[in-house]
């Protein structure tokens, strides 16, 4: 078994220049004159701010998503909390403002296909509004 043989004091720092981290990238700290104060730059590669971008991007188009999909959801289920009312012959109003409000607030989606589906269940239950609500003439 091997054992340590001597404690020696720290290795002194090499100066670091101006240009050496730069040419490697990373991190490079320069002090002016033994200053307590640093400055620190780090040098981050486009590629991967590209990358960070996108997978924020995609994570904010995910998030859309989920509530225009849950969104929709609730559309559906307060257009047959209606139906019920109707059938059922009381309750139409508490279940027409709830439709009322749900259809005033529909967020947009980022997928296409979800979007136009979202906005299909929109618009049945802006239909079902206007019959619902429209005064006799």
């Amino acid at each position: 078994m091997s054992g340590v043989g001597r404690i020696g004091g720290a290795a002194p720092l090499a100066r670091v220049g101006a240009r050496a981290g730069a040419a490697g990238g990373g991190f490079t700290v320069r002090t002016e004159g033994g200053a307590a104060g640093a400055s620190v730059r780090a040098s981050v590669g486009i590629g991967a701010l590209d990358g960070l971008l996108a997978l924020q991007e995609t994570m904010d188009a995910e998030v859309s998503d989920r509530e225009a999909r849950r969104h929709g959801q609730a559309m559906l289920a307060a257009l047959a909390a209606l139906q019920r009312a109707l059938l059922a012959d009381g309750g139409q109003a508490e279940a027409l403002a709830h439709l009322a409000g749900l259809a005033a607030a529909t967020p947009l989606a980022a997928d296409p296909v979800l979007r136009a589906t979202v906005g299909a269940i929109a618009l049945r239950a802006q239909v079902e509004l206007a019959k619902r609500t429209r005064r006799p003439a």
